[in-house]
């Protein structure tokens, strides 16, 4: 395990991957991107796999992009971004291979420690953002229970169920205009999003689905570009792990779209920019935003 800059003033702990280079399943902390690699190489008589992430717990989760159909190998060798790994745990990855005689069963162990937080959008990853977290927030757990008075006795019949997930309010700050736009913009899909911290942090991963967003200016000065934000939240369940990443963009789409990096440069401001641009022109998204415009 090795403390790495990220971006300057921005360390994490990076564990990474130390073990043997030609193991058949690899996984690999890129904690730069918030996701770990999952690497399946030289089975050159299986075709290809499924894989599943495997939690202290024991609760068995499909990896996105590796459940309902099998990932292709290609030429033996095959590889899978997981996103939601969870920080600060001890997990196992299961490959099921498929294809050839015996197709065997792999695994491998990783452990994502960083003291960053994260928000992401599961099925679209490249909106995924560190965020700085100033206040977590109370929890409140809503009861689900009826009370009947009944005459003569002084004890009320009660009928209660299953106590509901957590609400409450998360307070995010931004430092740059760029990265308030990417809050925004990860926010206004009305996806499920999730929440992901350090365990000693006392929230973990939280799936979540978002209410209203208030965003106040730190300082009453126009240029001032620091945001305090408000997230009413209801914590809910993950999307289920059948569904795909709604767009991911490759550097093979970008190498056919464009004539060279400097045409991307000319066109493009963003990474956000560029993948929207890619999915109109492959006709896989809505042209119009989801968020407003403002001159930009």
């Amino acid at each position: 395990m090795s403390l790495v800059e990220v971006t300057p003033g921005d360390w994490v702990w990076d564990v990474g991957y130390s073990g043997p280079t030609d193991a058949p399943l690899i996984a690999t902390v890129e904690a730069e991107f918030g996701r770990i690699r999952i690497n399946v190489q030289g089975l050159t008589d299986q075709t290809g796999f499924t894989l599943v992430r495997i939690h202290p717990s024991g609760i068995r989760v499909g990896v996105r992009g590796a459940t309902v159909d099998p990932v292709t190998l290609d030429g033996g060798d095959g590889v899978v971004y997981d996103y939601e790994a969870p920080i600060g745990r001890d997990l196992v990855y299961e490959a099921t291979t498929v294809g050839g005689t015996d197709p065997p069963v792999l695994t491998c162990t990783a452990r994502w420690d960083t003291l960053d937080s994260w928000l992401k959008d599961p099925v679209m990853p490249s909106r995924n953002m560190r965020i700085r977290v100033e206040d977590p927030g109370d929890e409140t757990f809503a009861g689900v229970l009826g009370v009947f008075p009944i005459p003569g006795r002084p004890d009320p019949v009660t009928v209660s169920d299953v106590r509901r997930t957590a609400t409450g309010t998360l307070v995010f700050g931004t430092d740059e205009l760029a990265e308030a736009s990417s809050l925004l913009l990860i926010t206004a899909s009305g996806n499920t999003l999730l929440f992901q911290s350090d365990p000693e942090f006392g929230v973990g991963s939280l799936y979540l689905q978002f209410g209203d967003v208030a965003r106040a200016r730190t300082v009453q000065y126009g240029r001032e570009a620091q945001r305090r934000w408000n997230l009413a939240y209801t914590e809910v369940a993950p999307p289920p792990d059948t569904v795909p990443f709604e767009s991911l963009v490759t550097w093979a789409d970008v190498a056919d779209a464009y004539a060279s990096w400097a045409q991307v440069l000319e066109y493009e401001h963003s990474w956000q920019d560029l993948e929207d641009s890619l999915n109109i022109l492959g006709g896989t998204s809505d042209p119009d935003p989801i968020v407003s415009w403002r001159g930009e």
